[in-house]
């Protein structure tokens, strides 16, 4: 990932990777998977690692990347989004209602004039059925996307927790 001092793009091209951000943002919420999966570089690389609760002495390192929530590929993203569309996707059965919202983005270039990397916080709520429980997912999103022509594509997509502990037994939405 690119170093916090590194010059940020200009405007027009943090206005691009913003909009591409945000569509791909709303197509989960409008539960339009294929479409949001094809955002995605057949080469992706889609992880989530656990969390850690670290005493000041002990180590700045807050994230295992050895133990994951998740480590997705297209292959595994794809089954996922196909068991969606059968009557065994129990959890999502009626559909959780989510919203992802993205800020404070920041956009660097990267040695390669057509992939940038950006960091963001995130936070996604999700709500299923009729009851008041909600779940909600906050922390900070590492991106690296490309322009292949006229379009945006993300090659990998690294999701940092601040919570340690999940409030659910699964998570069966995309974040």
């Amino acid at each position: 990932m690119t170093a916090p001092e590194a010059v940020p793009v200009d405007a027009a091209l943090h206005l691009a990777v913003s909009q591409f951000l945000f569509r791909e943002a709303r197509l989960l919420d409008e539960h339009r998977y294929e479409e949001w999966l094809a955002l995605f570089t057949e080469d992706l690389s889609y992880e989530m690692p656990m969390t850690l609760t670290r005493e000041r002495a002990e180590s700045a390192r807050a994230h295992d990347y050895d133990m994951t929530y998740f480590s997705e590929n297209a292959d595994s993203l794809r089954m996922r989004i196909d068991r969606l569309r059968t009557d065994y996707a129990w959890a999502e059965d009626p559909p959780t209602r989510t919203r992802h919202l993205l800020s404070n983005l920041e956009v660097y270039p990267t040695d390669d004039p057509d992939e940038f990397t950006t960091h963001a916080a995130f936070v996604v709520y999700a709500n299923r059925g009729s009851l008041p429980n909600w779940e909600q997912y906050v922390g900070t999103r590492q991106d690296t996307v490309v322009r292949q022509g006229d379009a945006w594509k993300v090659r990998r997509r690294l999701l940092l927790l601040d919570q340690a502990l999940l409030g659910t037994n699964s998570i069966s939405i995309f974040l």
